[in-house]
Order: structure tokens, then C-alpha cells, then sequence
């Protein structure tokens, strides 16, 4: 069975628990803004300074930030194919 998840849900939680309204503060938005990101239903349009406190929150580095926030399919590891050595 498939299920979508945000990619930036996803750092938020792998990089130390940061809360939507940590983000938002951060970048001088909207706690609702994050919120409408992650569920796909707006998409950010962030500055380069954004970009760059985005990027710092996160521990990552600019390639690592995903290029879509919304949700994104996932799928259970038992469906994948292995892959043949």
C-alpha cells in the first residue's frame, strides 16, 4: 500500500524535531504557509536568504533541499524489486 509523505515533513522530523512555526519564524512567514507546503497545496517561493536560512535550520545543504515540499508517494520496502549485483 502506498502513502504520501512531505519531504520537508520528513527533514523537519530527521534534523531534530523542527516545528512548522520554528520554520515559518525563521523565514518570516506563516506557520499556515509551512503548513500549506508540506500538504501540497501551495508551493514556496522562497528568496535566496530564505533559501540560505532554510538550508542552515536544517543542517543541509542547498542540493539536499528537496525540489517539490508536498506530499510524494512512498512505497512499503516488501514491493520494491530487489535490484540484481
Amino acid at each position: 500500500m502506498d502513502n504520501e509523505v512531505s519531504r520537508l515533513a520528513v527533514l523537519r522530523k530527521q534534523r531534530g524535531n523542527i516545528t512548522q512555526q520554528e520554520i515559518a519564524e525563521v523565514l518570516g512567514v506563516t506557520e499556515t504557509t509551512v503548513w500549506r507546503w508540506e500538504k501540497g497545496i501551495s508551493e514556496p517561493k522562497l528568496s535566496p536568504w530564505q533559501t540560505k536560512k532554510l538550508c542552515n535550520l536544517l543542517g543541509i545543504g542547498i542540493d539536499e533541499l528537496p525540489d517539490d515540499f508536498g506530499p510524494q508517494p512512498i512505497h512499503d520496502t516488501a514491493d520494491r524489486p530487489e535490484s540484481k549485483a
